[in-house]
């Protein structure tokens, strides 16, 4: 088949390393928009990117000539990368290893781009753990089978 038209969009979350409040509100939306420009980079269109101090939620259509893998892989190091050569955090950052990452159907996009958009007000009753525990439950991903899964928000 000469097209291959595919449309797989991705909800992925991941936190900082050791989920340390680096993204302060003094550059989130610079790292936020080197990120997107990053996404696009992999020929994946982004949605929304929006997080907290020690994460970040980003909703995406992959790539479909790319791995979810490598996609993250990239934007993560080339963002993480991008951070520390302009120093704008204090301490060196970097990105959990791993992610986070669940499908979105084309019905649910403008729920989960909300969900993204309001994540301040999220984190004001929820910390990242329980937020990142509760959609694992929601996809059918028991936690307890796999330690990993929660412990500081890695897989």
């Amino acid at each position: 088949m000469l097209n291959s038209p595919c449309r797989i969009w991705i909800h992925a979350m991941f936190s900082t390393g050791d989920q340390l409040p680096l993204i302060t509100p003094a550059i989130e939306k610079k790292i936020y928009k080197f990120m997107k420009e990053q996404f696009e980079l992999c020929g994946c269109q982004c949605r929304i990117i929006n997080g907290a101090s020690d994460h970040v939620h980003v909703l995406f259509q992959m790539n479909y000539k790319m791995a979810i893998t490598d996609i993250l892989k990239m934007v993560k190091g080339t963002t993480s990368h991008w951070i520390n050569a302009n120093e704008l955090t204090e301490e060196k950052f970097s990105w959990q290893k791993g992610f986070n990452a669940f499908s979105v159907d084309v019905d649910n996009l403008d729920k989960v781009e909300l969900i993204i958009s309001v994540q301040k007000r999220v984190h004001t009753f929820e910390s990242y753990q329980e937020e990142l525990v509760r959609y694992l439950l929601i996809h059918g991903i028991n936690p307890q089978l796999d330690n990993r899964r929660t412990e500081r928000g890695k897989l």
